[in-house]
Order: C-alpha cells, then structure tokens, then sequence
C-alpha cells in the first residue's frame, strides 16, 4: 500500500476531505491540516506551501510519498515534486489552477499595479464570506443554498461544517480558515510557473468545468509533456462532488504506477 501525502485547496482545510479519503482505504494518508499560517505563510507566492509539504514529509514519512494535491495544494505538491524529486513516488494533480500565458500575464499586470484586490471576483468573494455562524445547523442550511456546494455529495457537505469551522471566542461558530487568509491565498495566485520537466510520474486530472480553459489546457499538455492528463466529468470541487469514483480512479493510479 502506498502512503499519500495530501494537499488541500485554499479555504477548505485537509480534516473537511475525510469523506473523499475514506475512499482512499487502504492507503496511508498524511496531510498538514491547514497549510500556509506560521513560518510557511504567503507573501506575494504559494512557493512557501512547497517547502512546508517538502519539511513535512521530511519529518513524518518514512518512504517516498504519492503527492496528492487539490487545487492549491496541487501546484504546491507540483512545485515540491520539482525541487526534491527523491521524496516522490508520483504526484497526482486535480484541477491546479496554473492558468495560462494570456490570464497570467493579465494578473501579473493587475498585481504590479495593486489593483486586483478590486478586480478579480474571487478575491473580492473571499474577502465578503460570511465568517461566523450561530450553530451547525445554520451553517449547513446556508452551504447548501451556495452555488460553491451545489453538487457536494451531501456528507462532503456536513464535514466541511464539522471541520471547516471552529468555536469562535466571540461564540458560535467560525471559519477555520479566515476569510482574510483565503483572500490573501487568492492573490498570491502562481503568475511564475518554472519549470514543469518532473523527474517523477505525474497526472494532472482537471474538471471539464473547472478552472481552465481549452486554450490553457491544451498549453499546458505540450508544457508538461512527461504527464498524463485526464477529464473529470464536472466542476472544480470534484474530489468532494464524486468522492467514491475519485478514489476508484487515484487506486488505479497508483496501482498502475507499481514496479512490475
């Protein structure tokens, strides 16, 4: 069995993944709970989560790890995989929103001039989240009327209320991760991607109604041109949408991946 390091995506925390990790048995999972706070916190790049996944493992794991990473977390396990290969067995990207030449050349632009805070939607969605709740209750009946949870599997849904949030000391309930971090997570998004020349087996598994546009897909496949890539029928949360028929596939994805 395979032991897999798992990163998670900007506002959810690794413990809101349990659901899509119980498909994952019997492989080991190990995973830091809340990437990015301390010593690894983001300035003007996500480059610090791939040095606190690289010390992570180095610290906790005994064997190579198959890096397994969800948005965020997949371009953090990327850039990790890239500067210390040996600590890889093989990486499994889904959805890494690495964007292509045109978007990132747009960021990059609205970055220099300090203006993207104003402009791009979804920094200005995460600083307006709703942050505190009364009860678990209120929380689950305010997810599941967002579009963002529309398709969760409905225990995906209950666990990011379990573990998503956090008893506030102002009292009831608070997000786990501040919406002032997602934020700030958001505009740190890559605009600079290296080199994509993996010296380990790796899969990008991207949502056909995810993150990336045919233009920046097809970009990325002639990039990254030592990985294998595949469709996922749906939208950017998949791990938490499909958890069962995610887990089925990263199983064959490792198996496949054994010495003969």
């Amino acid at each position: 069995m395979a032991l897999i390091h798992f990163s998670h995506a900007n506002g959810f925390p690794a413990d809101s993944y349990q659901h899509f990790f119980q498909y994952l048995s019997p492989h080991t999972i190990h995973y830091v709970p809340v990437m990015g706070v301390g010593q690894y916190q983001v300035r003007k790049s996500w480059r610090p989560l791939a040095q606190e996944i690289i010390e992570d493992i180095e610290a906790n794991c005994t064997e190579a790890v198959v890096g397994l990473g969800h948005s965020m977390g997949a371009v953090a396990v990327f850039w990790a995989a890239i500067e210390r290969p040996d600590l890889f067995r093989q990486i499994i990207m889904m959805d890494a929103p690495i964007f292509g030449w045109r978007l990132r050349t747009m960021m990059a632009i609205s970055r220099f001039l300090k203006i993207q805070d104003r402009i791009v939607p979804i920094i200005k969605k995460a600083k307006k989240r709703r942050d505190h709740f009364d009860s678990k209750e209120q929380a689950l009946a305010y997810f599941q009327s967002k579009r963002l949870f529309k398709y969760f599997a409905p225990t995906s849904i209950q666990e990011y209320v379990d573990y998503g949030l956090k008893a506030s000391p102002q009292g009831g309930l608070e997000l786990v991760i501040p919406k002032t971090l997602e934020a700030k997570m958001f505009s740190c998004s890559p605009i600079r991607i290296g080199s994509t020349k993996l010296e380990v087996p790796s899969h990008f598994l991207y949502a056909t109604k995810g993150v990336l546009p045919a233009r920046a897909l097809s970009e990325h496949q002639q990039r990254f041109d030592r990985t294998t890539f595949q469709a996922i029928e749906g939208g950017h949360m998949f791990p938490l949408e499909k958890p069962e028929e995610l887990g089925a596939l990263i199983h064959q994805l490792i198996k496949d991946n054994q010495p003969a």
